[in-house]
């Protein structure tokens, strides 16, 4: 958001202790390891994609749980190896899904791989190894479009694609197409003029630490 709102590109990538196991593996061997992507609106309102490599992110796994609700989708394996979209059973001893399968697992190595490489840092190996999950290693990059494009060329194509992808045909049951970042700029600002929504058992134990 810091580039965003600077009117760059940003591209922010980390990994993370073990969490998740390899497609076509049982073990915890490589990270949920998030993507982000920003992208500058002149109104604001940036694009900003980001995604752990994981189906549902392990922050997501607790909020459904807290709320007592299935996923929508199948989020990993039980405990006996079976898919399920049961978050109790997914966060009590089973495993997440990557996300695509086989696409996110192998993005999962290839961010481990870059930002370790770039930051001189630990890898998921290392944090495996010594079992200490600390010391992760990230990449923050910004990158001035203006400079590449040319103010009103950037300016149009990033408010070109987000009509366009808004013009599609809908499937049943869906009022509008988003673009990434968009539900997340709507929320942060009905949280900023009412409070912040809180899940009350965790309220309370916060207040009685």
């Amino acid at each position: 958001m810091k580039a965003a709102n600077a009117g760059c590109i940003g591209i922010c990538m980390t990994n993370t202790f073990p969490n998740m196991p390899p497609w076509g593996g049982r073990e915890k061997r490589i990270g949920n390891n998030p993507l982000i992507i920003s992208v500058p609106q002149k109104n604001g309102e940036h694009v900003l994609l980001d995604v752990a490599q994981s189906l549902f992110s392990y922050g997501k796994l607790q909020t459904y749980s807290l709320t007592g609700k299935k996923l929508p989708f199948d989020g990993g394996y039980d405990l006996d190896g079976n898919l399920t979209n049961d978050p109790n059973a997914i966060l009590n001893g089973g495993e997440v899904l990557p996300a695509g399968f086989w696409k996110g697992s192998g993005l999962s190595i290839a961010i481990d791989m870059v930002v370790s490489a770039l930051s001189v840092g630990r890898s998921a190996y290392d944090m495996r190894m010594d079992t200490r999950d600390e010391g992760i290693s990230q990449v923050f990059i910004a990158i001035n479009p203006i400079s590449y494009a040319g103010k009103d060329y950037a300016n149009e194509y990033i408010d070109n694609m987000a009509n366009y992808i808004k013009t599609s045909v809908k499937t049943d049951g869906v009022t509008d197409i988003l673009y990434p970042g968009e539900r997340t700029a709507k929320e942060r600002e009905e949280n900023l003029k009412e409070g912040i929504p809180v899940n009350e058992e965790v309220w309370e134990t916060v207040k009685s630490l």
